[in-house]
């Protein structure tokens, strides 16, 4: 199974690679989704909805500020986004309520590195309700080619909700296309606060996958039957 995953895995980043990209689009969003969306099925086993990802509506907005026409997948989030820009810098806020909100800020540090900051309240859909609470924001750097087609994307900071009681946090969520490992993310499962669970995933260039979660026995909470007695 993990080869076969592995198989998949090569032929999806080769024609990641290969796609033709305009070096004036902000493509590589959808491309950070695309990775976003195998490093979560490896650690959750389930997909992400493609309509409430982040990455493809901001991509909208930030083509519809460069008047670039291009057809993106649909998106179930409000379109009524504005952009600002200075010297590099893009910052795009959300219009659909009396107050706007601020979606994400990206920035040009050259013509091949870039960064970008989302918070993750502004995107309930998909990052979830427990990490909008306990995590303030998705911070990311990155680095494209000159054609703009994504090489190297390292986030510090990710988390999401991996269910109603349990939300992952990753200190280290790397993908570097020409690599010896393509994929490592390291990270922890929590509950609240708590860490239940270290998480580890490593996706080679060749060979197989790794992915490791160990939960953490928990201690019995104060007045449980299985608690020990006070002193």
């Amino acid at each position: 199974m993990i080869q076969m995953r592995l198989l998949i895995l090569s032929i999806f980043y080769v024609s990641l690679w290969t796609q033709p990209v305009m070096a004036t689009d902000f493509h590589f969003l959808t491309e950070i989704e695309d990775v976003e969306r195998e490093a979560w099925w490896l650690i959750s086993k389930n997909r992400l909805k493609s309509t409430t990802t982040p990455w493809r509506a901001l991509e909208k907005a930030l083509n519809d500020h460069k008047q670039i026409k291009k057809k993106l997948p649909a998106s179930s989030l409000c379109q009524k986004m504005q952009v600002l820009e200075k010297s590099g810098e893009w910052i795009i806020t959300s219009h659909c309520l009396a107050t706007p909100v601020q979606l994400a800020k990206l920035l040009k540090k050259s013509d091949t590195l870039w960064s970008i900051e989302i918070p993750t309240a502004s995107f309930k859909e998909h990052f979830g309700l427990q990490t909008s609470i306990y995590s303030n924001s998705l911070k990311c750097d990155f680095e494209t080619n000159k054609s703009g087609v994504l090489q190297k994307l390292q986030c510090p900071v990710y988390a999401r909700d991996l269910n109603s009681e349990e939300w992952v946090e990753l200190k280290d969520f790397n993908y570097a296309k020409k690599e010896k490992e393509l994929m490592n993310i390291q990270g922890s499962i929590k509950s609240q606060f708590e860490i239940v669970a270290t998480l580890s995933t490593v996706i080679p260039q060749f060979g197989d996958i790794t992915v490791k979660e160990v939960r953490i026995p928990q201690k019995p909470a104060e007045g449980s039957l299985n608690a020990p007695p006070s002193r």
